[in-house]
C-alpha cells in the first residue's frame, strides 16, 4: 500500500490530501491534529461556477463602435 500524503499549502494552512486513514497516520506520526473539509460541498462551488462560465459563453458579446 502506498501511504504517500500530498500536502499543500496556501501560507496561512496546510491540506494534507490521501485516504483518510493515509491521513490520520501522518498526523500520529507528525503529532499534529486535523480538520476534516467537507469536500462535496466543494464539489458543489465548482459545479455552479462551472455552470456560471457556461451561461456567460452562451451571452453573445458586442463590440462598441
Amino acid at each position: 500500500m502506498n501511504a504517500e500524503v500530498q500536502l499543500i499549502s496556501d501560507g496561512n494552512g496546510l491540506a494534507i490530501i490521501r485516504e483518510p486513514t493515509a491521513v490520520d497516520r501522518f498526523l500520529i506520526s507528525e503529532g499534529s491534529s486535523s480538520k476534516d473539509l467537507v469536500l462535496p460541498r466543494l464539489g458543489a462551488v465548482l459545479n455552479t461556477g462551472a455552470a456560471a462560465a457556461q451561461v456567460g459563453s452562451d451571452i453573445p458579446s458586442k463590440t462598441l463602435g
